[in-house]
């Protein structure tokens, strides 16, 4: 999850120097796919960031 973040990170700023390099400062308005897609990957994280924690506890609470 680190690795993928950082590589997120470092694909926004090359994405962001690019986009200055061309003169064009500012991103352009998102696709309605684009919307929908960045909504999709929003829900799983947020499944993630619950599921993971309760899975860990339900674990630590059957072993213990």
């Amino acid at each position: 999850m680190i690795v993928l973040i950082g590589r997120l990170l470092v694909r926004r700023r090359q994405e962001r120097e690019q986009w200055e390099r061309d003169g064009r400062p500012e991103r352009p308005e998102p696709t309605a796919e684009e919307r929908e897609q960045d909504r999709r990957a929003s829900g799983i994280w947020v499944v993630l960031l619950l599921a993971v924690p309760l899975v860990l506890l339900a674990i630590y609470w059957v072993t213990g």
